[in-house]
């Protein structure tokens, strides 16, 4: 079978791909009697975690919950297409007839069983956005077994930084974009750092703040600087590093994600608690998270703008349209703390959570 299907692939590839692949998978299995007994089991993806929920879920009859952030299967999938240490003879680049090289074959159909196993096991499946849920029914999770519960977030914190947040736009002071996050490909900062090139030009006197760690990618952040350097933005471009959301988050009148992917991203909820507007690429839940879901949702109104993926004139174009008309940059801000206030609240996503674990445990009689 071996020189049948894998002819081109090392022996030792081969080898360790199996090892790789299967020793996890033994290894929950033989450890099963050592997990210990509870009324429900919580995983927080599928994968070799969702295979222990599931084995303990089995093992004591009780029930099993999956909460997907993103949906693991596809992400693994991605990884994999990509990944340069499982060998590949056709150099990482799958044709269209043979598609993805054997061994990666191999790592995809594990990681694709695993998610079904944990979705067969599970009761209840709960996912981030209508988007997510979608791709979890693709994926093999049956409709019925899913449920949307989003992530929260407590505005009590942000009370002061909404205040003087105000104070600081009827001040009309030099407008401030910030970016709150990892400095790392997936966030493609680079698109923005270009955009940023385009809004100067624009309005003379903005400034934006790269806020969040620099060291997980040490050579896109390196590119990242060089690209400030060429397109002369190095008066307009601050780089803080690390720093506490609630100590900074009131300097900043617009917040932007220029992400590849995300799930359902914190941070457009924590600016939405200081009354702060978002402009996003259309990846994940932005777009219900700017302009709503459902129809009582959607009245609410824009909490910012949504942008085309690694487009620099489309993200400066929404910073454009919200900095320079003070009243729509107000507007969008009550409309994104409005509709964190009506959907997005911690106590009451917490409070989901109380209860289906209440519900799940009736369903089994009480549990163990």
């Amino acid at each position: 079978m071996v020189n049948r299907y894998l002819a081109e692939d090392p022996f030792t590839s081969i080898y360790y791909t199996w090892v790789y692949l299967h020793a996890p998978v033994w290894k929950l299995i033989l450890a099963r009697d050592k997990i210990p007994k509870a009324k429900v089991y919580h995983t927080l993806c599928t994968g070799y975690a969702g295979l222990a929920g599931s084995i303990a879920s089995r093992a004591y009859g009780v029930p099993l919950l999956v909460s997907e952030h993103g949906v693991y299967v596809k992400e693994r999938i991605e990884e994999i297409n990509h990944a340069r240490w499982i060998h590949d003879p056709g150099n990482g680049f799958p044709s269209v007839d043979a598609g993805l090289a054997p061994l990666k074959r191999a790592w995809v159909e594990m990681f694709t069983l695993l998610g079904m196993l944990a979705y067969t096991q599970a009761q209840t499946v709960t996912t981030l956005f209508s988007r997510n849920r979608q791709l979890q029914i693709e994926m093999g999770c049956p409709a019925d077994k899913l449920r949307i519960i989003p992530n929260g977030v407590d505005p009590t914190p942000y009370v002061k930084a909404r205040e003087e947040r105000t104070k600081r736009l009827a001040k009309k002071a030099p407008r401030v974009v910030g970016f709150i996050g990892r400095i790392v490909s997936i966030k493609d900062v680079k698109t923005l750092i270009r955009a940023m090139g385009i809004v100067r030009e624009q309005i003379p006197d903005v400034c934006l703040k790269l806020i969040g760690p620099t060291e997980e990618e040490p050579s896109y952040f390196e590119e990242c600087m060089n690209l400030i350097e060429l397109l002369g933005l190095e008066n307009v471009i601050e780089i803080t590093g690390r720093q506490n959301v609630l100590d900074v988050i009131s300097t900043i009148d617009v917040m932007v994600l220029t992400s590849i992917s995300e799930g359902l991203p914190f941070v457009i909820l924590e600016g939405y608690a200081a009354g702060i507007p978002t402009v996003a690429t259309d990846v994940g839940s932005c777009r219900e998270l700017i302009f709503g879901n459902e129809p009582e949702d959607r009245k609410i109104g824009a909490g910012g703008r949504l942008t085309k993926i690694g487009s620099p004139e489309a993200t400066a174009q929404g910073l454009f349209e919200l900095l320079s008309d003070p009243e729509l940059l107000q507007r969008a801000g009550e409309a994104g703390f409005e509709r964190l206030n009506r959907f997005y609240l911690e106590e009451e996503v917490m409070e989901t959570y109380r209860n289906l674990y209440r519900d799940l445990i009736d369903q089994s009689g009480g549990g163990n």
